[in-house]
């Protein structure tokens, strides 16, 4: 795998933010720059690519591994930084699943609420290399009820090779085994058929935004 990773030097963001990223979280995003191909659940929290600062900010204030607001800033800088080697010139094919929980969680407030609500209906009604679906409430029982934060790269280069990340408090853990990635694959699948279409999604965006 390490072969797959940083293939056109992506991945010199991370080297000045590797003291403040935990874990198995620096094996996934190590490889996450030379992904041709992203797919991303989160289901109480908006993806780390699509934060807005202040969104992330208020995230960081509530990390307990996080021990002052010195770390706090690194992680918001390091978020964003990730957020340029990702989506910028490299523009690998994105695609996030974000559970409807994760709209509604008022992170930092009515205003962070909104601008981070605005940015999502933005990126929907673009229809670029970035697909955004939101698996409703009403869609009932799915395979990830159990997981809160799902992450899996595939790469071009070698399309039977890939990464799943299974997220948690102190950085989750990395999966490469086949039956792992068939797995994963056929669970993301499922929350793509069950979220509404990226029209649909967009149109629940904007309502929120402009509530």
């Amino acid at each position: 795998m390490s072969a797959l990773a940083d293939p056109r030097g992506a991945f010199g963001w991370f080297r000045e933010y590797a003291d403040t990223l935990p874990g198995a979280w620096q094996d996934y995003l190590v490889l996450e720059a030379g992904a041709s191909k992203i797919s991303v659940y989160e289901a109480q929290r908006i993806p780390a690519l699509l934060q807005t600062p202040a969104y992330a900010r208020e995230l960081a204030e509530a990390d307990p591994g996080l021990a002052d607001d010195d770390a706090r800033d690194r992680a918001v800088e390091a978020m964003l930084a990730r957020q340029k080697a990702i989506l910028g010139d490299r523009k690998p094919d994105i695609h996030l699943v974000i559970g409807e929980a994760a709209l509604h969680q008022e992170v930092g407030g009515p205003e962070v609420m909104e601008g981070q609500l605005g940015l999502l209906s933005g990126i929907c009604a673009d229809s670029g290399a970035i697909t955004v679906q939101i698996l409703p409430f009403a869609c009932g029982a799915h395979a990830a009820a159990g997981v809160a934060s799902l992450a899996l790269l595939q790469f071009a280069e070698a399309p039977g090779l890939g990464l799943v990340h299974v997220g948690g408090v102190t950085g989750g853990v990395c999966l490469e085994s086949q039956a792992d990635l068939d797995t994963h694959a056929r669970v993301f699948e499922q929350l793509r058929a069950f979220a509404l279409s990226p029209a649909g999604s967009a149109l629940r965006l904007r309502g929120l935004a402009n509530a």
